[in-house]
């Protein structure tokens, strides 16, 4: 459905709508931490965002892929940084992994006991420490969710079909419209009398 282009417009709409937000840390009213102590830890969180490989806006697009897929698991690697001639531990890179390879097995309760991923006919079990794994309307479903295109289908399924049938229509009508030009002497019909 993300082909169509209406379809990939509107979502692409409200993604970039959560997206494109300017964005600042904040520590609650309740914090301990004397005033440099928030601004040291703003600065640890503003640099391992920029110090990171591709933009943070990049990464935010990808993990919000779950409002057409449902679900999206991503992937933090994270690397050394150095700030105020301390080093810290950052992101390196968020990577949007192709969720469709990821298996939860849950117990007769629902609650999670494993994760897989399945790649190349190999199966093994991930930590999901190691993931951020974002869930669209997870009240239909915790792990897995619900696409929000899920609703506009069959509005989209007929769409189309008439789109199909309709060029199907246009292409037997391409090579143009039958015209007849009777000679003088031949049969003529459509209502207009014999001649001989």
């Amino acid at each position: 459905m993300m082909t169509d282009e209406q379809v990939k417009a509107v979502v692409r709409f409200k993604r970039d709508a959560i997206t494109a937000r300017s964005w600042s840390f904040e520590f609650t009213d309740e914090t301990t931490l004397s005033d440099a102590d928030q601004e040291l830890r703003i600065s640890v969180f503003e640099e391992a965002i920029y110090g990171m490989r591709g933009s943070w806006a990049d990464a935010t697009n990808n993990i919000l892929s779950a409002m057409y897929q449902g679900f999206s698991i991503t992937e933090k690697t994270f690397k050394l940084g150095e700030l105020n001639g301390k080093q810290w531990y950052g992101i390196d890179y968020l990577r949007l992994k192709p969720q469709e390879t990821f298996y939860f097995y849950l117990d007769v309760y629902g609650n999670v006991q494993r994760v897989t991923q399945r790649l190349f006919g190999k199966e093994q079990d991930i930590d999901m420490e190691k993931f951020i794994h974002y869930v669209q309307n997870p009240e239909w479903d915790e792990q897995y969710g619900r696409s929000e295109l899920r609703e506009c289908y069959r509005a989209w399924f007929s769409k189309e079909m008439i789109i199909k049938f309709q060029n199907i229509h246009l292409e037997r009508f391409a090579s143009g419209f039958l015209w007849s030009h009777p000679k003088a002497g031949t049969l003529q019909h459509l209502g207009a009398p014999y001649q001989l």
